[in-house]
């Protein structure tokens, strides 16, 4: 770095070294805070999901117990042997209401058949049956058993020990469930690829699991947790474990969702993040390039010309080589040898001529407020003895929008659209002052707006115009303003209907724009020497009239010129 590098490749280099910093921190920190964040949304979501899956179990199971509940209270005090057939029916009920139910029988003691529903399937003595057993043995609770599979559908058996007539003989009712709806609510669950729910009973012996091929990892998982969550590693997969117990049955559901979610999202992310943060950077490697071309262009432009300077009649100086950007250094030794003598003069006269460039334009623009304030007042002072106090009143409105604009903060140069809304006020109180025999129009062409312009040019061209060519109430005066450009202008148009401008009365107002001693056309005058001493030669005020067909007035001002904003 101790060589003496163009400022062109300083500026490139160092720019370009401290985005890539800084874009480096924003994506390490924007990848830890959405990895961190993803996490915890991901992991409140399989929590939740979990959680719902164990409430849909339970609410299943609260129903099958309900359903239990219900046929103990029906044949807890009526003999049912003696009336098998309101059994029956009863049963074919709860059928008929309750979908999931496949069938519902009842045995005594001995595993003999009593009643079931009307297509209920006999089987034979159920003693051996380990669902019948089960509940003999336990006579105070529901005893479920493991989920099978057959005739396309998953079913369960809830057995309960019930008392079935007056005597309190006891006996077993056997209600098999349908479980398929429990199931197509797990497979629609968002677990993860190889995600799965296993069920187990009190003695952790599995009642269901949904995954194809159990494995002991599973039940050595749940078996260490408990209860609660954690992750685990199966066959190489991280998982998500959550652990519960679904009441009035005793058995524990474990649900295991794959983590692989979590990372793929990362991942995702990460894809996303490197794919945009290439493109930024050679976007913004493209602007910088651009930037500091734009930038160090004129300085080599201004060497150059400097250079050429050289060869002048100047006493040179000898050079000192100074320590700095190589460029400056040079521009530096340039610009000493041959521009010190003459500086000092220059920016004398650059300053004397500005000043009096500024005297000039204030004292003329000075001219023109009170002239017109005059007009307004007559105008208003003219409704009022006319008894048109309401428009007067709008008059005055107008005319205090209209001198907001005027004063501008003592500027010379405002807004193109500031000069457009003036003269639009100024409009507005005209069109007050002869309502239905006075129109106008106002065009300007949008793209034009980004310009500014001398302040008041507009407004004493329509006031002429109103004045001179507008003065018979009589006659419908219409005035057209529009504001377009070309190549290197921007053109002010002023059209009227009026009565036109004889050719002699014209040349006497062109002659007044250079003679101090015509006083023809004052208004056109000022807005003439305004626009020349501010913009130079390449102004111009234009003015075309045909007798009693109308005039029009054009002021041309330079494009180039139009884009400076008066310093404050």
């Amino acid at each position: 770095m101790k060589r003496n590098f163009s400022i062109r490749f300083k500026l490139t280099f160092y720019t370009i070294i401290c985005f890539f910093v800084f874009l480096g921190c924003v994506v390490g920190i924007a990848s830890i805070l959405y990895t961190t964040s993803n996490q915890t949304i991901i992991n409140n979501q399989i929590i939740n999901t979990s959680k719902q899956v164990v409430a849909n179990y339970e609410l299943y199971f609260d129903s099958a117990i309900d359903v239990s509940n219900a046929i103990q209270e029906k044949i807890d005090n009526i003999d049912v042997l003696e009336n098998k057939p309101a059994v029956r029916q009863y049963f074919d009920d709860v059928l008929a209401m309750k979908s999931e139910i496949i069938s519902i029988s009842l045995y005594d003691e001995n595993g003999s058949l009593i009643v079931a529903n009307i297509n209920y399937v006999d089987e034979g003595d159920k003693s051996e049956d380990e669902s019948f057993k089960n509940a003999m043995e336990e006579p105070l609770i529901n005893i479920f058993s493991a989920v099978g599979y057959a005739d396309n559908r998953y079913a369960f058996t809830l057995s309960h020990c019930m008392d079935f007539n007056r005597e309190a003989n006891e006996g077993v009712a056997l209600i098999e469930f349908d479980f398929t709806k429990i199931v197509r609510l797990i497979y629609q669950s968002d677990l993860g690829e190889n995600g799965h729910i296993a069920i187990f009973d009190r003695n952790y012996s599995v009642v269901y699991s949904s995954a194809q091929d159990f494995v002991v990892e599973d039940l050595n998982a749940t078996r260490d947790l408990i209860l609660g969550t954690s992750t685990t590693q199966i066959n190489g997969q991280s998982f998500n474990l959550y652990v519960s117990t679904i009441s009035n049955t005793g058995w524990k559901v474990a649900v295991f969702t794959n983590n692989s979610q979590i990372y793929s999202v990362f991942y995702s992310f990460i894809t996303i993040l490197v794919i945009v943060t290439i493109v930024l950077s050679a976007i913004y490697v493209w602007i910088v390039y651009i930037i500091v071309k734009q930038v160090t262009y004129p300085l080599y432009r201004l060497q150059s010309e400097m250079n050429k300077v050289r060869d002048l009649n100047f006493e040179e100086k000898k050079k000192v080589y100074r320590k700095g950007n190589k460029e400056i250094v040079q521009l530096e030794d340039t610009y000493n040898e041959m521009m010190k003598r003459i500086r000092d003069l220059a920016e004398k006269i650059v300053q004397e001529q500005e000043n009096q460039r500024k005297s000039e334009l204030k004292a003329l623009q000075n001219q023109i407020n009170p002239h017109f304030l005059y007009n307004t007042l007559d105008s208003i002072i003219y409704m009022i003895d006319k008894g048109e106090n309401q428009k007067a009143e709008e008059m005055i409105v107008a005319l205090s929008k209209f001198f907001r604009i005027s004063i501008s903060k003592g500027r010379t140069i405002i807004p193109l659209r500031d000069e457009i809304e003036h003269v639009r006020n100024y409009l507005l109180i005209q069109k007050i002052r002869f309502g239905e025999h006075f129109s106008y129009y106002i065009n300007v062409d949008e793209d034009l707006y980004q310009y500014s312009c001398l302040k008041l040019i507009l407004q004493p061209l329509v006031e002429n115009a109103i004045e001179h060519g507008l003065n018979d109430d009589e006659n419908d005066g219409r005035i057209d303003i529009n504001v377009y450009q070309d190549d290197k202008n921007i053109i002010f148009e002023v059209k009227d209907n009026g009565y036109g401008i004889s050719e002699e009365r014209l040349e006497t107002i062109y002659q007044s724009f250079h003679d101090d001693n015509i006083h023809e056309g004052v208004g056109l005058k000022n807005v003439y020497q305004r626009i020349k001493i501010y913009y130079g030669e390449k102004a111009d005020l234009i003015i075309n009239s045909i007798i009693d067909e109308g005039t029009i007035i054009k002021i041309i001002i330079p494009k180039e010129e139009a884009k400076k904003h008066e310093k404050n």
